[in-house]
């Protein structure tokens, strides 16, 4: 067989740059030959047309406004590349398009033919330059870096398309997107792992870019932030859908690429056609509370929907704005007024399933507030900071989440971290629209957002509390590809929410007479508080100062949206006036509620609860037509609930000394490392020893853990594992208890 030889010839004229100089020297013939053939075209053109003064005239025409057509062409084209190259084509297209027209008109005249000929030899000359640096490079070393830097990267084999720019209205690159084409046998896992060294290479915002799975998995979409366009305020601009159905999306925040975020929480669309619960987490100040008020405005605009508000926390600052579009406030810190409501909402729940039987519905639909037999609105719960209420009553709140839904009645939370020892893990598994603003770390924006949408970019980590109102959408009825795309909450003043909700609230759906009924006394008593405290707020005129994000005073213009009461927490204020004031209005309160009580008629209603069965599944039927009824025994529908017995705070911490020994002893409990060690969380303590709430234990151990409780005889240390303790019994001491 014949072997191939290279030619000497071939190899003596190469001079390391991998290209023979023949074949390096052809662009610049190229560039001398141009401005000839050009003048040749120019007079063969004239040669043609030249017995006709019009036809010569409107073919020079026709050649100049092409010539600018092609210059505009240029200038768009390259407007996001080398500027000096951009001006250089332009300049190039329209002196050729010039000096053809000029050809065209005065045909074969020496002077013309010097003139065009010079002409066009500098313009190519100018280019010749342009070639002369590019050929200085050596070819052979560019693929070289461009692999090295993909196999850093750990994209060798990945094809990126052509980038398509976005900018603001100020021309700056506000994004970038790059289709992108996996190398074989690769998915968009390879490119999520690359972000953070693209970020680096573009010098772009840190945790903001994503890669989005494309509908093929050989395919994807790379998106690189350049500008945090959601830095300052976005006003809200006012309801999505006035006078719409409940079931048409809310609008409550505005996504990076300036598009609202659209939740859905009734269903009854083709995007989601299933209601859906709605949970919001996030460290405290990150922008939770003016989530939840502008979505509350958003359902007051809405014609068949009813609003309940839990706050035992914030209480009336928070609600004050919304106080006329909200049907119950409750604004208590009593745990037992709180409980009371949950059993009543329970009830509601119960009854309104056979209702909606008995009328021929599977479940709710916005069909029904038309239908004269029912006008039944659908209801939305929400309950803030509610890992505290979800140590008061977790089985209530798992149950109303779970069968809520199917009639009308949707859940709304939100709390700091929506880990086990928050939240019951059957209360987070039924919330379906999940709003994540800044977190502590990724373990805990773990809790509610997807494996998939953190590996696409979602880093909520990266702000914690630095930029509040920032935030991930993820839910039913939106997009997956709209899940890691960073937004920001709207953001409405006091003033702003009340001029709203003045405007909306008369044309909201009552609640119907049905529902009241089923709630019971309950009802009766929390909607007597409720219009106290709308007669109360109205007549103070100015609210209590707030602050934004640590400016006091209510004209502060922070993106904050928690709004509390003055800079101080009320536990460490001095004793005032105003502690009088309040016990006094408690008292009224309480006097009130008891008048009320005692003129609700007397009627008996099986409401079929089981206070041991915490599902409850049974469904208990209430005759509508009977009067509300006087609670009487452990029917859980008094304002107050009686369940929770008071104890002084030393007798408290004696049981809970006890109960540490009880559980160092416990076997079930015992370390396999360390058999005299007990290992156990804030729950297993708080569901075995019921007189005090989930709260106080965990404080009361945190005080033990860090030395400032004494316990003798007991170690009490934390572990590696969040919300667990190492319990060791030293020697056996009589307890003595400690004091208050």
């Amino acid at each position: 067989m014949a072997t191939r030889t290279k030619a000497p010839a071939r190899e003596m004229a190469r001079d390391g740059h991998g290209r023979s100089l023949k074949t390096r020297g052809m662009p610049f013939l190229g560039l001398l030959v141009m401005p000839p053939g050009a003048l040749v075209a120019g007079l063969a053109v004239h040669l043609a047309v030249r017995d006709s003064v019009v036809g010569l005239g409107l073919t020079a025409a026709g050649l100049g406004a092409a010539s600018a057509v092609l210059a505009l062409v240029a200038w768009a084209v390259g407007q996001h590349r080398d500027l000096s190259v951009t001006v250089h084509v332009v300049a190039t297209v329209a002196a050729t398009g010039l000096g053809e027209a000029v050809t065209v008109v005065v045909g074969l005249q020496r002077w013309w033919a010097y003139a065009f000929l010079l002409g066009g030899w500098l313009v190519a000359a100018s280019w010749g330059i342009r070639r002369i640096d590019a050929f200085r490079k050596d070819h052979r070393e560019e693929p070289e870096k461009e692999d090295s830097l993909r196999k850093e990267l750990g994209l060798e084999g990945t094809r990126f398309g052509r980038p398509k720019h976005h900018v603001d209205e100020k021309g700056e690159v506000t994004r970038i997107e790059v289709p992108v084409k996996h190398a074989p046998g690769k998915t968009v896992d390879v490119i999520q792992q690359a972000v953070p060294g693209i970020e680096s290479l573009a010098n772009a915002p840190r945790g903001r870019s994503r890669a989005v799975p494309g509908e093929g998995a050989a395919a994807s979409t790379l998106v690189i932030i350049t500008k945090d366009v959601l830095k300052d305020l976005i006003p809200y601009p006012g309801p999505s859908a006035p006078g719409g159905c409940i079931t048409d999306p809310l609008v409550s925040a505005m996504y990076e690429d300036q598009l609202p975020t659209r939740r859905y929480i009734a269903g009854g669309t083709p995007e989601a056609p299933n209601p859906s619960s709605t949970g919001r987490m996030g460290m405290t100040r990150t922008g939770k509370t003016l989530n939840a008020q502008v979505d509350a405005l958003e359902v007051i605009s809405r014609r068949n929907a009813q609003f309940m508000w839990f706050d035992t926390i914030k209480g009336a600052q928070t609600v004050r704005p919304l106080r006329q579009g909200l049907d119950i406030i409750v604004a208590s810190d009593d745990p037992k007024t709180f409980r009371a409501g949950m059993k009543a909402l329970i009830a509601l729940v119960k009854w309104r399933t056979n209702r909606l039987g008995e009328c021929g519905y599977r479940s709710w639909t916005a069909k029904v507030t038309d239908d004269p037999r029912l006008r039944m609105p659908f209801l939305i719960a929400h309950f803030e900071e509610a890992d505290a209420l979800c140590d008061i009553a977790p089985d209530e709140m798992v149950f109303l989440a779970s069968k809520g839904l199917s009639v009308g009645v949707a859940t709304s939370i939100s709390l700091q971290r929506a880990d086990a020892t928050s939240m019951p893990t059957g209360l987070r598994f039924n919330i379906g629209n999940w709003s994540v603003f800044g977190c502590g770390d990724q373990y805990s924006a773990g809790f509610a957002l997807s494996d998939a949408t953190i590996d696409a970019g979602a880093h909520p980590e990266n702000w914690k509390q630095s930029k509040p109102g920032y935030h991930y959408v993820e839910g039913i009825g939106i997009p997956e590809d709209r899940w890691p795309v960073a937004a920001k909450s709207f953001f409405a003043t006091d003033a702003e929410m009340e001029a709203h909700t003045t405007q909306w609230a008369p044309q909201m759906m009552p609640l119907d007479e049905g529902s009241q009924v089923a709630l019971g006394s309950w009802y009766a008593a929390a909607k007597a508080e409720t219009l106290r405290l709308r007669l109360k707020w109205d007549a103070d005129g100015q609210a209590l100062p707030l602050v934004h994000d640590g400016a006091p005073g209510p004209a502060a213009t922070s993106a904050n949206t928690t709004l509390t009461r003055g800079g101080d927490s009320p536990a460490v204020l001095p004793d005032s006036d105003e502690d009088d004031e309040v016990a006094d209005q408690r008292r009224a309160r309480q006097q009130l509620i008891d008048d009320m009580e005692d003129d609700v008629a007397s009627g008996a209603v099986d409401l079929g609860l089981d206070d041991d069965d915490p599902d409850d599944r049974g469904m208990g039927d209430i005759d509508i037509t009977k009067p509300v009824p006087q609670p009487t025994g452990d029917d859980g529908l008094s304002w107050a609930d009686e369940k929770i017995p008071p104890t002084d705070r030393a007798a408290a911490l004696a049981a809970f000394e006890r109960a540490l020994r009880e559980m160092a002893e416990d076997e079930s409990l015992r370390d396999q490392a360390n058999p005299d060690v007990a290992v156990f969380n804030v729950d297993a303590l708080a569901r075995r020893y019921k007189f005090r709430s989930r709260p106080w234990f965990s404080e009361i151990l945190s005080d033990a853990a860090e030395g400032a409780l004494t316990l003798p005889g007991l170690s009490l240390t934390r572990t590696d594992k969040p919300g667990f303790y190492r319990l060791e019994r030293l020697a056996d001491v009589v307890p003595i208890g400690n004091s208050a």
